[in-house]
């Protein structure tokens, strides 16, 4: 006989339990919202008010409309790499530890295999008829499908993390200090270097101060495309919300638009975020390896979008995006750049040419952004001085 030494992977299932508190929208009477939205007189409650004041009046009203009508609960919610491990399947466990050393070890191993296996099944069954329901395309698809395969979430846990002397950072709060201290190192701007091609263009025609058009069609174009199942920000106004009432909130976020390009100045609640960290490669316990996505409030979202309506044909004029750019250019995508290479390397293959392809990352390329040299150079090419203003005001520090 031949020896065979084989190895395989067990998951320790790893369970924690947070508390939130959720808005049964299949419950929400949305005609009667819409209703409370258009009884209000918003330009009567911005008048006199501040940038700032106004974002924050518009969040005060639709949280009050939003909780006088839609039902909620603080609920605990129970996350777990094993989904499928629900109450019955701990009962049999325990009955199968306390049988231990007596006579019924056998037959309560056996159910508790049974049950596992029952409950198992059962979640695949589900799990399968919930994607068959789904778009491929959705985040939920992929999920679900990893979550099938039993592939791990890298948006789970954080466990312990090492810091630079070696200690370990154990608690929620240590591991949240760290991640926070890690976050900000990232995001410092080096030492500027002064060289042939790094002139900030001091001197440079002002553009004229011209009208600016903020139209209620503009915002309500937006709402219409925002996605319901997006992360709702501090403020927790979902993106549901402003798409099922995207009529009646228009003409509001228009007008608190307007008074920001008037001021060119970002609202300082919209500067309050939620980062969550998101591991993307090697050791788990590096706080390096983590990135901070954040959840921002989704109004904000939407005036953002209304902005690059003013930015993008700008850029379109000056050609800034170039004849090879895909990202962030209108009418292209990720799509057309796969497919403009497949064909390339199929016509350099058909001629028999060797391919060779080049991958490359900047790291960190959106962490960094001297605002100096960013206005300097917007302004040089004739953006508009209101809407200047207001970018690098959206490019101030934010709080976390």
């Amino acid at each position: 006989h031949d020896a065979v030494i084989g190895e395989i992977k067990f998951g320790v299932p790893e369970v924690h339990q947070v508390q939130r508190e959720l808005f049964d929208y299949k419950k929400a009477p949305w005609h009667e919202i819409q209703q409370d939205f258009d009884a209000v007189d918003w330009q009567d409650l911005f008048a006199g008010l501040t940038a700032d004041d106004t974002a924050e009046a518009f969040t005060e009203v639709m949280t009050r409309i939003i909780r006088k009508h839609v039902p909620s609960k603080m609920s605990w919610m129970r996350i777990s790499s094993h989904p499928w491990l629900n109450d019955r399947c701990r009962a049999t466990i325990d009955a199968k530890i306390r049988a231990r050393g007596t006579a019924n070890e056998r037959s309560e191993r056996d159910k508790c295999s049974s049950v596992l296996l029952d409950e198992y099944n059962a979640y695949v069954a589900k799990t399968k008829a919930k994607l068959s329901e789904l778009p491929g395309s959705s985040k939920m698809w992929w999920k679900m499908s990893n979550a099938l395969q039993g592939k791990s979430s890298k948006g789970s846990t954080v466990q312990s993390l090492k810091r630079s002397d070696e200690s370990w950072a154990r608690s929620g709060r240590e591991k949240a200090e760290l991640l926070s201290d890690t976050f900000v190192r990232k995001s410092r701007l080096p030492e500027s270097v002064t060289n042939a091609h790094t002139e900030a263009y001091p001197n440079f025609p002002q553009p004229t101060d011209g009208f600016l058009r903020v139209r209620r069609r503009q915002v309500l174009r937006i709402l219409k495309k925002m996605k319901v199942d997006s992360a709702t920000g501090l403020d927790g106004i979902a993106a549901r919300v402003l798409k099922q009432c995207a009529g009646s909130l228009a003409f509001p976020i228009a007008l608190v638009l307007r008074l920001m390009l008037q001021e060119g100045r970002w609202p300082q609640c919209w500067r309050i975020h939620r980062i969550v960290p998101l591991f993307k490669r090697k050791a788990r316990s590096d706080p390096g390896n983590y990135r901070g996505i954040h959840l921002t409030s989704q109004v904000s979202k939407v005036v953002e979008r209304v902005m690059a309506d003013f930015l993008r044909p700008m850029f379109a004029r000056h050609n800034a995006f170039g004849p090879r750019q895909f990202a962030y250019a209108r009418g292209r995508g990720y799509r057309d750049a796969l497919a403009l290479m497949t064909l390339s390397w199929l016509r350099g293959m058909e001629r028999g040419n060797l391919i060779a392809v080049y991958c490359s990352d900047v790291s960190g390329a959106f962490d960094r952004v001297c605002e100096v040299r960013l206005g300097s150079k917007l302004r040089r090419i004739g953006l508009h001085p209101r809407i200047c203003a207001l970018l690098l005001s959206w490019l101030e520090p934010r709080v976390s």
